[in-house]
C-alpha cells in the first residue's frame, strides 16, 4: 500500500525538496510493485485531511516518473482548481528537477498552506506559525519569565516574517 506517511514526509517534511528523488523513487516502487488499495488510500486521504498532500505526491510521480496512478484517484484526491492553479505556479515539478533548495523559505510556508485540504486549517496553520503556544516559545527563545515570554510573543511573528529567506 502507498504510504500516506510516505506523501506527507516529501510534501510537508521536505516541501518537494532534497532528498526529494528517494521519496519520489519510494512512491513510484510502491505503486509499481504492491499495487495500492486505491479506495481505502482515498478515503483514508480524505478522512486524515490530507488529501491535496497525497494528490500533489501521486500527480508528480505520474507526471515525472510516468507512474499508472489512475486518473480517477487523482481525480478523487484533487483540490480545488484554484489551489490545483496556485500549486502548478510553485512549479514542484521544475523545483524536484532542477534540485531547488529547501529550507527555510518564504516557499516553503506557501508549499505547506496550499497542501491544506481546508481553509480554516490553513488559518490555524498561519496562525499558529505566526503566533505559537507558550510552551514552544520558552523553548524556542528561552523566554523564562512572563516579561520574555510578552516579548517572544511581540517578536516571533516579526523574525518569522524578517528572516526567512525569499
Amino acid at each position: 500500500m502507498l504510504s500516506i506517511g510516505l506523501c506527507v514526509h516529501l510534501a510537508i517534511n521536505h516541501q518537494f525538496s532534497a532528498p526529494w528523488l528517494r521519496g519520489l523513487l519510494d512512491g513510484h516502487l510502491l505503486v509499481q510493485v504492491h499495487c495500492p488499495a486505491w479506495e481505502p488510500l482515498v478515503s483514508r486521504a480524505r478522512a486524515w485531511r490530507l488529501a491535496t498532500v497525497v494528490w500533489a505526491v501521486l500527480d508528480l510521480v505520474r507526471r515525472l516518473l510516468g507512474t499508472a496512478v489512475p486518473g480517477q484517484v487523482l481525480t478523487a484526491l484533487a483540490p480545488s482548481p484554484e489551489r490545483r492553479r496556485a500549486l502548478a505556479r510553485l512549479t514542484l515539478d521544475r523545483a524536484l528537477l532542477e534540485l531547488w533548495p529547501g529550507g527555510y523559505r518564504h516557499r516553503r510556508f506557501l508549499i505547506q498552506t496550499l497542501l491544506v485540504d481546508r481553509p480554516q486549517d490553513a488559518a490555524r496553520l498561519v496562525g499558529r506559525a505566526l503566533f505559537p503556544e507558550a510552551a514552544w516559545l520558552q523553548a524556542r527563545y528561552g523566554a523564562g519569565s512572563a516579561g520574555a515570554l510578552w516579548r517572544a510573543r511581540v517578536e516571533h511573528p516579526w523574525r518569522l516574517l524578517t528572516t526567512a529567506r525569499a
